[in-house]
């Protein structure tokens, strides 16, 4: 890994993570010259541009790993986020031949991120951008748009109809059966474990 030369809200930026942003870009630059969303009312390009406005960077190195079934970042970082009470984060992942892909993630209430699906420990990741969303924008957008947060693209981008504030908790989603049983099980988890 290369060291890291800026650091943004304590997270290192390093030589791969320029690399995933300077992707990001070509990405952004391509769609706003062709076929960007701002034609069609919306006020981001693309995803791409999305997250490089909003993202965090992410230190591969500071990722710890919990297993998950492979090619299902969404689904697994969804059911770990609500299960474990951790933070869901959507956004790229540049891997070790460069190629970089829509991805999700997790974060701890102590800051460290966790991967859900890929195997870190056998192929590790280059660079990490992503944006934090409430597990209900994640699970509405899954089941209800049938998409990704980033690319739902059934119900028109709705994330991207309008300047992003930094996700509101205040909005009251459609009720979700599958959150309130992985809830339930989390809260009789814990208490299971303060009583043993």
């Amino acid at each position: 890994m290369s060291d890291p030369v800026v650091s943004v809200n304590g997270h290192p930026i390093t030589g791969d993570t320029m690399g995933l942003d300077a992707y990001l870009t070509l990405i952004r630059d391509f769609r706003a010259e062709h076929h960007s969303l701002t034609d069609h009312g919306h006020v981001y390009h693309c995803a791409e541009d999305f997250v490089l406005q909003h993202g965090t960077a992410y230190d591969p190195a500071s990722f710890t790993h919990v297993d998950g079934a492979p090619r299902s970042c969404y689904g697994n970082s969804l059911v770990n986020a609500t299960a474990m009470g951790w933070s869901y984060v959507e956004g790229y992942a540049m891997g070790p031949t460069g190629l970089v892909v829509q991805h999700a993630w997790c974060v701890r209430p102590d800051g460290v991120p966790v991967e859900c699906t890929w195997p870190i420990d056998v192929i590790p990741a280059l660079a990490y951008r992503g944006v934090t969303f409430s597990i209900e924008r994640a699970d509405d957008c899954t089941w209800n748009g049938d998409a990704t947060v980033l690319d739902d693209y059934q119900r028109r981008w709705p994330l991207f109809q309008q300047p992003w504030q930094g996700e509101d908790y205040s909005i009251e989603w459609p009720d979700s059966p599958r959150l309130r049983v992985m809830r339930t099980v989390h809260l009789q988890r814990r208490g299971s474990q303060r009583a043993g």
